[in-house]
């Protein structure tokens, strides 16, 4: 049902995760992460979970205006989503990821319509990303209590 790809973004992420993780500088561990802008008047601050689409481009909106609080309400809040969703929702809170999201999510297009299905509560969104916008890719959504959100990519 759902397509598996490897995402290179993804596993350049995991491993600069890990070497961070394993780093014995005393300074990395002690300096505060910075400070976010998490106000109502944000352009992306707050996302219309009433549509698939809406959802798949909030992802483009918070990396082309790199505002990206909106980013951590887009997971299943059932936390039944997949760890590449989640590190995309995880940009919202975790700043050292946020130069390769925008790299990888800046010129991500919508390719068409949302394929929703038959009993409503699933959807695909064809996307195009990468550096250069040029990767085929299906976000897929779930529908909880009436609101989209990321399930898996």
């Amino acid at each position: 049902m759902f397509q598996t790809h490897p995402h290179h973004w993804l596993v350049a992420l995991s491993l600069s995760l890990t070497i961070a993780s394993c780093s014995s500088s005393p300074t990395a561990s002690n300096n505060p992460p910075p400070a976010t802008d998490a106000s109502p008047s944000s352009k992306v601050a707050v996302v219309a979970n009433s549509q698939p689409k809406s959802v798949v481009q909030a992802i483009a909106d918070a990396a082309t205006t790199k505002e990206f609080e909106a980013l951590g309400g887009l997971c299943d809040p059932q936390k039944q989503n997949d760890g590449d969703t989640q590190q995309i929702c995880d940009v919202a809170t975790d700043a050292k990821n946020r130069e390769k999201f925008v790299k990888f999510f800046g010129n991500m297009s919508l390719q068409g319509e949302a394929k929703i299905s038959e009993d409503g509560n699933t959807a695909m969104v064809e996307i195009l990303f990468g550096p250069e916008g040029d990767k085929a890719e299906t976000i897929n959504l779930i529908k909880r209590d009436g609101k989209w959100y990321l399930s898996s990519f």
